[in-house]
């Protein structure tokens, strides 16, 4: 079913793409449920695309929890934003750990904030690292510790985070 929503999708063909991506999810095919969100996102129906997100999100799709909380975010919803990225972070997705990351540190919750860059940046996150860098440099959570600020300096710019790169 979802390769006939791909096909449709490839094939500019919305109405059938979103008609065989409903009947992927309908069948417990997370993918679907996601692609099916994106789709109706891309139309503007985003009440119903937060639907197929919580849905592929339920299914344990790491791209369904992260879009979901994209979308509450872009709604100004910042607490359900960060419920749905740390799903996405429980999933393993390295985006979704950043930005519970950053909704703690904009709360002045630095330990959390702390742990939420580590995870980001052990999944591969250089802005992650990048972060971790700073709140080693700055004692934000954690003791002062300019070794390990370095450290995580030289690893975020090694994944290519140019910014990190400049403060070496």
């Amino acid at each position: 079913m979802l390769k006939k929503a791909n096909k449709a999708y490839e094939n500019y063909n919305d109405s059938s793409a979103a008609n065989y991506y409903k009947e992927s999810c309908d069948l417990g095919n997370a993918k679907g449920c996601n692609k099916l969100g994106v789709l109706l996102y891309n139309d503007n129906n985003d009440i119903l695309a937060i639907k197929f997100f919580k849905k592929a999100c339920d299914y344990g799709l790491e791209d369904g929890c992260y879009n979901a909380g994209k979308l509450y975010e872009n709604e100004g919803e910042n607490y359900k934003s960060a419920v749905f990225y740390e799903y996405a972070c429980d999933l393993d997705n390295a985006m979704g750990c950043y930005k519970v990351a950053v909704f703690y540190f904009n709360r002045r919750d630095y330990k959390n904030a702390k742990d939420f860059y580590q995870k980001a940046c052990d999944y591969g996150d250089s802005d992650g690292c990048f972060e971790l860098g700073i709140l080693y440099e700055e004692g934000k959570g954690v003791e002062v510790d300019k070794y390990k600020s370095k450290i995580y300096y030289e690893k975020a710019c090694k994944m290519g985070n140019s910014i990190a790169c400049g403060g070496l």
